[in-house]
């Protein structure tokens, strides 16, 4: 269970396409849901240029933080999923210093 609870919205459109498992989700579901992971996935992919390092207004947390929200409340019952995105975000930040005492990337 999430401490914060789910996007009611979100939780009942997936849990009813979840429901009818012998329908496949609809085409512009799917498309919708592939470009929404497409887009969490060009914000959380580790920059190449060594300013961005420098950049204090570019917290990849915060990024991180919401893909894993919207995956949770997207796709409920995929707890795998959402322990290999949690644990790629963990790998990725855990040697960044700002994050050491940061209570969001504790939790």
């Amino acid at each position: 269970p999430l401490q914060q609870g789910r996007n009611v919205v979100e939780l009942e459109k997936s849990l009813s396409t979840a429901a009818t498992s012998s329908k496949k989700l609809s085409e512009t579901q799917q498309e919708e849901n592939q470009k929404m992971i497409e887009h969490y996935e060009r914000l959380v992919r580790p920059k190449s240029n060594s300013n961005d390092d420098n950049n204090s207004n570019d917290d990849p947390l915060i990024h991180w933080l919401s893909y894993i929200k919207y995956f949770q409340d997207t796709f409920p019952s995929d707890t795998h999923e959402q322990f290999l995105l949690m644990e790629r975000c963990t790998r990725d930040l855990v040697s960044n210093p700002r994050y050491a005492n940061d209570v969001r990337f504790i939790r």
